[in-house]
Order: structure tokens, then sequence, then C-alpha cells
């Protein structure tokens, strides 16, 4: 499709460093992240296999996970509900399952909630996949952080029947999520209220690339922090590029545990390994090579690790890594979102209207942007040399440099006014840049 240049929007996200301290600073990554993480998965895939809601597997499951909780020091509980099966609109049989939930006292009584359905679907596979990993780095988290101040307090919650079921005999059914379901039905108004976010974990291993979606607009932040996060540390985790216009960039569909929160205004972020470049461009086909993985027989250990060598322990790594490092600075960073059209000098910084001193522009292949937006809007530091062929730009811990001139790395001084090349920027400040398509846009993610 032809882009219309003069409709782009450039939709700038910038995440900024609080009076607590540089974010950076904070952030690290653990070499041998992920090796917990893969003994939860191998017990509950291989030790304890089939977990189909209301059944055996699923409460041995549930036992174990309480178990950890509580051998790592945590005070856990058990929420029991019940789980009703139709044939149509008649209730034919009904069965128990439960939610697991562990909680971290943080310096605030604000909560932040992670959660990981431990369930299986009917049927098939082993659920390693789906959702044995998710539960894995939900552990393996719980586990780094226990003796480390938190600025909010962690709700672990491992979340029963999240799958929808189908009895091969009778055919009664229910629809999937109902542990989640559950558990927000029982919040009040005031803990709805307090929880900073909800952080769903799942099906983490098979996909061929590793995503972090989001809520919209500016209940978005957990997932923007997470991608700074990611940037910053090396892990090559992305967010949905938005080719499908149902999905907008940075989010995804309502099919796990993560929907009923943001039903109730909860801000969600979503750790899943997928290819949105495949099928119908929704997220479900999961690898070039085999397709979708999870609610079919591949869903194993053994299949994973014999057909994508390698990747099991990556995602575990990249996962537990970039969890643990959310979840001990989520406080750390403010998220500001500029909004810029080319050729029109107003923008919006957080949705107040406001106005440049000149319009951006495309010059030589460079998307070219005020200076002085930079230094006045956004609190960077700027030194621009004698002769004016210099210029040094600060912001954080970080310094770029850039000559006056025509190539990508350069700036331009244009009807006398300092134009910067946003790409550039983006690029020497750790942020991350990227087109949407649909609506001819620039998202920067810092």
């Amino acid at each position: 499709m032809k882009k219309n240049v003069s409709s782009i929007v450039l939709s700038f996200l910038l995440v900024a460093s609080s009076v607590t301290g540089s974010f950076a600073a904070n952030l690290s990554k653990d070499s041998n992240a992920g090796v917990k993480a893969y003994s939860h998965v191998k017990y509950l895939a291989e030790t304890i296999g089939k977990r189909v809601q209301g059944t055996e597997g699923e409460y041995n499951s549930r036992d174990y996970i309480k178990s950890v909780f509580d051998g790592l020091g945590y005070s856990s509980t058990l929420q029991e509900f019940e789980i009703e099966r139709k044939i149509e609109d008649n209730t034919v049989d009904s069965a128990t399952s439960y939610n697991v939930v562990a909680t971290k006292k943080g310096i605030s009584e604000m909560q932040v909630i992670i959660g990981a359905h431990y369930d299986s679907k009917v049927g098939v596979g082993l659920g390693a996949d789906d959702n044995a990993s998710g539960v894995a780095v939900m552990l393996e988290t719980a586990e780094a952080i226990q003796n480390i101040e938190t600025p909010y307090t962690i709700k672990f919650v491992a979340f029963g029947a999240e799958e929808s079921y189908k009895d091969p005999d009778t055919g009664a059914s229910n629809r999937g999520l109902q542990g989640s379901k559950h558990y927000v039905s029982q919040m009040s108004a005031t803990e709805i209220s307090n929880t900073v976010a909800m952080i769903n974990l799942d099906s983490l291993l098979a996909g061929d690339n590793m995503y972090v979606y989001g809520s919209e607009s500016q209940q978005g932040f957990v997932r923007d922090q997470a991608l700074t996060i990611a940037r910053r540390l090396n892990l090559n985790v992305i967010t949905n590029p938005g080719e499908n216009e149902e999905y907008p960039i940075g989010t995804t569909g309502d099919w796990s545990d993560h929907a009923p929160f943001q039903e109730k205004g909860i801000p969600i972020a979503y750790l899943e390994a997928t290819n949105w470049e495949l099928g119908d461009l929704d997220g479900y086909t999961q690898t070039v090579k085999h397709g979708e993985i999870w609610h079919t027989d591949n869903d194993t250990l053994e299949f994973l690790e014999a057909e994508f060598p390698g990747r099991v322990e990556e995602r575990l790594s990249t996962f537990s890594n970039l969890l643990i490092n959310l979840v001990l600075n989520l406080n750390q960073m403010e998220i500001d979102k500029l909004e810029l059209r080319l050729g029109n000098p107003m923008f919006t910084l957080n949705g107040e209207a406001k106005t440049m001193e000149k319009a951006p522009i495309i010059m030589n292949n460079r998307t070219l942007v005020p200076l002085s937006l930079f230094t006045d809007e956004l609190g960077f530091e700027a030194n621009l040399s004698e002769d004016s062929n210099e210029l040094r730009l600060e912001f954080r811990d970080l310094t770029i440099s850039m000559s006056r001139g025509d190539l990508e790395n350069h700036f331009t001084i244009h009807d006398n006014h300092v134009l910067v090349p946003i790409r550039y920027i983006s690029n020497g400040f750790n942020g991350t840049l990227y087109w949407i398509s649909d609506t001819k846009g620039i998202h920067m993610v810092y």
C-alpha cells in the first residue's frame, strides 16, 4: 500500500527516570536465569503430566505450586471455586478447582498481581508450553525476589481452569478463564483501585518470537517499561507490530487470564511466545516449522527440545530476567507520551495540546524534529558548538554526539532551526522505534 507521507503520525513514548534515581543502574542480567524455571516445567509437564481442570493432575500441580511458595517462606492460600459444565444451557456436571495465592509485602500497599494458569488442555499434550512455562517463570521470580524489598506488594496467583473444557464422552463443556474470573469477582472495589497492574504469563516456550503486550494508551505503561528493560539488557523481546487492525500495536486479544482484570480497568501486561507474522496475523500460529504447538499433542518438553534445540532454555532465561527486573523496578519509571504529525507544528504531550517552533519534516530520508522539542519539553541537555557544526545531547546517563550534515546520524539547520533525526536519537538513547503500518505511524519507546 502506498503511504501518504503527509498523514503520517509520529507517536513517541518516552520513559524517563523518576526522582527515585537512575533506572538503568538498577537493572541486572543473570546468566543463570531460567535454570530453576526449567526444573519447574519438567516437574509440572513430565512428573505430573496432564493437568485438566477438576482432575487429580490439576490438584497435584496445585499442591506442588503451593509447596514451592511455602518452601520459599511465602504464606500461600487456596481459593476454591466451582466450575459448571453444560450441554447447551443446562448444567449437567460440575467440578472444583483452585487458585493458589502467595503474597509478598512491598514498600507500598498498592499491589501488582502476577498470574499464570497451571491447568492444561483436555485430551492433548502435556502442557509444557501452555502453561507449565508461565508458572515456572512465576515461581523462579518469586524465589529471586523473596528477600528483596519491592516497590509494590506483589501477589502471585496460579490460576486453575483457564483452558476451555469439553468432555469427550458427554459433550459437557465450559468456557475458559474460570480461575481468573473467579479471582476478579472476589476483589473489592478498593482492592481493584489499589492494583497497579496485572502481569500475565502464558505459553512462553514454543513461539518463534518473544513478546510483551499491554493495555492501550497510557495504561500500557508496564509493557513500555518491559520493552525498555529488554532493550537495555539486550533481551530479544518485542511487541505485537499491529499488522492486524483488530489488535492495535502493542496489544493482544482477550483469550488469557489478563482479560478479566483488564475488563475492570486494571492495566495489564502479558508475556507470550508466538509469531504475529503468520496465519491470520492474530498471534495464534506460533511457529513457522510446526504451526501451533499449544492445544496439540506436540506440547511436550520432549518435542520442543527435539524440534527447537536451545529454545526452551533461551525463553525461560529471557522471560525470567525480564520479569524479575520489571517487578523490582516498576515504580522507578514514568511514561510520557508525545504525538506528532509531519507538517504540523501542533503536538500533544500526555494529552495536553502544545505547539513547537517548527513542524517535523522529512529531508534526505530522515524524519527531522526541532531540537527545542527535546530540550524544552522532554528534559534533554544540548550543547551546540560555536561553529554550529557539532551537537552533543545528554539524557539520563547517556550521551550522543552528532555532526551537521545530510547523513542519518547528522543534524541540520533549516530556516534558522536546529533539526535532529528522530531515529538516530531513538537508537542513541536505547529506544525502540517502529512503524505502524495501518496508521502510518511511528512509536518510539525509551
